[in-house]
């Protein structure tokens, strides 16, 4: 599995991890072993346009996935996901959560958007927060060896 990290944000940003993460997430998902993904790390300009482009709100948000397709037992490319490290700073504070934390948690979750889950209904929502949970909870269980 290739992760692809590029890094246009001023804020330092733990790349290691992303690397890591999204892998624990493919392996644990069964996605192919030639599946790959990329990361952008942004500043708020550059996110405020790409949400406005494709999601019609202007404004700077912490993340954006973007699937290739719907084969996610795909040997290629599965998609991008883009981060805004300062938004997500400032969204893990105003949620009382930690950076690190909060970080995590979009890794996993821009990782299964590329996947497949989602959540627009209320139990696909459902379905894919209790994957995130689980995931988190065995990451961590798994570094702490």
């Amino acid at each position: 599995m290739e992760i692809l990290i590029s890094n246009r944000a001023e804020t330092p940003a733990e790349l290691e991890l992303i690397k890591k993460l999204s892998q624990f997430v493919l392996t644990n998902e069964k996605a192919a072993e030639q599946a790959e993904l990329s990361f952008s790390l942004v500043e708020p300009p550059e996110m405020k346009r790409l949400n406005k482009r494709y999601r019609n709100k202007d404004e700077a948000t912490d993340i954006l996935s973007f699937a290739y397709g719907d084969d996610f037992a795909s040997d290629g490319m599965l998609g991008d996901i883009i981060l805004c490290p300062i938004v997500i700073r400032l969204k893990a504070q105003k949620e009382q959560l930690g950076y690190r934390e909060y970080f995590e948690l979009l890794i996993v979750h821009g990782v299964l958007h590329l996947l497949g889950y989602g959540h627009e209904s209320d139990s696909a929502a459902i379905v894919m927060s209790e994957r995130e949970e689980q995931l988190l909870k065995l990451f961590a269980f798994s570094t702490d060896e």
